[in-house]
């Protein structure tokens, strides 16, 4: 047992440093159980409407509702957290498309190497709504209107607002808000991915 929990151990100490290489400021492990999931998250992508509600698969109503997706998350064991910083100008600019995008990227990358390494059922989500990232170019969303294959199944990724995962919650448990806590003035911006491991 010991031997099987160390090769776990490697595996997710390979997978951190992997999605670092490609572009995570930070990554660390949490435990399924940490991650808590609050209805009233999930319903602000209804109340007051999302511009991206109901537009593509990966976004209400079209995934799990908060209470289905916590039955799922209990198949998984732990998960693996991404963080990306960004200067704060940039998340509030006509450029945040691309800082999203890559996000989904890095999660996407992040979720496939997991796969590669023996996580089998590794499962990514990122923030923001693959629809506006990915398809803005398109009117519909393949998957919903067209009942056909996501355009960009290599990156698109499910928003984790969409579950009611409280991602406050995990940053808090990492530690990694309390620089920007300390810092009024802080001219930086986070963004957030995870990829969930059984």
């Amino acid at each position: 047992a010991k031997v099987k929990k160390k090769r776990i151990v490697d595996k997710i100490n390979l997978l951190i440093e992997y999605a670092a290489k490609i572009g995570a400021t930070e990554a660390a492990e949490i435990s399924v159980y940490e991650i808590n999931i609050n209805e009233s998250l999930a319903e602000k992508c209804r109340e007051p409407k999302c511009e991206n509600y109901g537009l593509s698969k990966s976004c209400p109503p079209y995934v799990l509702k908060p209470s289905e997706f916590e039955k799922e998350l209990n198949k998984f064991k732990r998960a693996v957290f991404i963080r990306i910083e960004i200067p704060k100008n940039v998340l509030f600019s006509s450029e945040n498309k691309e800082i999203f995008r890559f996000l989904h990227e890095t999660v996407a990358n992040t979720e496939i190497f997991a796969k590669e390494i023996g996580f089998n059922n590794a499962k990514g989500f990122a923030g923001g709504s693959c629809k506006q990232l990915f398809c803005n170019d398109y009117t519909t969303c393949a998957v919903i209107d067209e009942k056909s294959k996501c355009r960009f199944p290599q990156y698109a990724r499910e928003s984790m607002s969409g579950f009611g995962i409280d991602i406050g919650k995990i940053v808090r448990k990492l530690g990694w808000d309390m620089d920007i806590l300390k810092k009024a003035d802080n001219d930086t911006a986070n963004v957030y991915g995870m990829v969930l491991l059984k």
